[in-house]
């Protein structure tokens, strides 16, 4: 095959480790039919400073330019692996060919996958300009970032760091917590270490955005009829016209035979124990909870003080340990004076900090409060270890 033939992929972007990695991951995918450009970096804007508000010039005429140059040069298609990428419209209308973002790569996937709520670890200017927030909407997601603190977190993962590891996987692990169903990776520095430290069979509700628009750019070019996994990326119609990156139109269903479907609910586990002092008027307890989710189990140990002064009125003051993470301190009042119980309690979830006193997350405060009916003779609801004279 003569070169001239060879599909060409232009890559843009001001990032060299970012057109690094994704050279890599197009030869890894078997891109070696495939003749890649890369733009020098720079003849390219770095458009970081211009998202965060910090520059007041535009990068897009110089970005304009640059894909002129990848176009004119025979790409068919242009990928951009860094936060360039917000202006893939404009730069696909000045150069007359595709050009990729990590997002327009990543979200058709989430919705392959039936994902509808994604955290998005990015670099501020993608999280400033709300990318994804922006383009999740033709594709009816729900993309969120995560808090200040968490942000600040990613920017000390490093691929080369074996404590980045921990880092990744506690920001993943949170991030799902919050009720994401997905974690999308979006910069070069956390796509590489996610993939150095092996982390996708781990973490499979995690898409790597470098990954994606790697086999994006190199499907769409060198085999627009081929699958991945059984999944046709792109489909090119006898016509040559291409179809969306997502429609409707294409999808397939097939009614197969019924059957049952169980799933687990999230089981927890609780043990605990309790030491009368002083006259009974005292206890220290110790409880243990093990909360089964589905990517992992969260363990709990709390240690409390009780005092009740008397029979129908108890004071409790806890702190817990949550998955050696951060801790909780708790305060809780009860009232059963006759036939009715009141509960008054609250905790406030305090963070663990990085070495760097970064916070892994903020403080957090939840307040409870009830009322309770209680059944039974009032005799038998006192406690055994009570003494008769106090049971009057």
């Amino acid at each position: 095959m003569q070169i001239q033939d060879q599909p060409h992929i232009g890559v843009l972007g001001a990032d060299p480790a970012a057109i690094t990695q994704f050279l890599r991951r197009v030869q890894a995918l078997g891109g070696e039919h495939a003749v890649l450009l890369p733009l020098s970096p720079a003849a390219v804007p770095d458009c970081e400073p211009y998202l965060c508000g910090a520059s007041t010039q535009p990068p897009l005429p110089k970005l304009r330019a640059a894909a002129e140059v990848l176009a004119a040069s025979g790409c068919t298609v242009i990928a951009v692996p860094d936060s360039a990428g917000i202006f893939c419209e404009q730069l696909t209308a000045a150069a007359g060919v595709p050009v990729l973002s990590t997002a327009g790569a990543a979200l058709p996937q989430l919705v392959g996958k039936l994902r509808q709520r994604a955290s998005v670890l990015c670099t501020p200017g993608v999280r400033a300009a709300n990318v994804y927030g922006l383009a999740a909407r033709r594709y009816g997601l729900h993309c969120s970032y995560p808090d200040a603190p968490v942000q600040a977190l990613l920017g000390c993962v490093q691929p080369e760091k074996a404590c980045s590891e921990q880092v990744l996987r506690s920001i993943i692990e949170l991030e799902l917590a919050r009720g994401n169903d997905c974690v999308v990776l979006d910069s070069a520095q956390l796509c590489a270490a996610f993939a150095h430290f092996g982390l996708a069979a781990r973490y499979p509700q995690a898409a790597d955005g470098m990954e994606l628009l790697a086999q994006a750019g190199l499907f769409r070019e060198v085999y627009p009829n081929e699958t991945i996994a059984g999944k046709q990326l792109y489909l090119v119609t006898e016509d040559g016209t291409e179809s969306p990156d997502f429609d409707i139109d294409v999808l397939e269903f097939h009614k197969g035979a019924a059957k049952s479907v169980s799933r687990m609910l999230r089981a927890s586990i609780n043990a605990g124990l309790e030491y009368e002092v002083w006259r009974h008027k005292i206890g220290i307890g110790l409880l243990y909870t093990a909360r089964v989710w589905e990517y992992k189990t969260l363990h709990n140990i709390t240690g409390s003080v009780n005092f009740h002064p008397i029979r129908w009125f108890t004071v409790t003051g806890s702190y817990s340990v949550i998955d050696n993470r951060g801790g909780a301190v708790g305060l809780a009042l009860n009232l059963n004076p006759s036939w009715i119980n009141f509960y008054l309690a609250t905790d406030i979830v305090t963070a663990k900090h990085t070495p760097q006193f970064i916070p892994i997350k903020q403080s957090i405060m939840n307040v409870t409060l009830g009322i309770g009916v209680p059944i039974g003779r009032r005799s038998h609801r006192i406690a055994a270890y009570v003494y008769d004279k106090d049971r009057r």
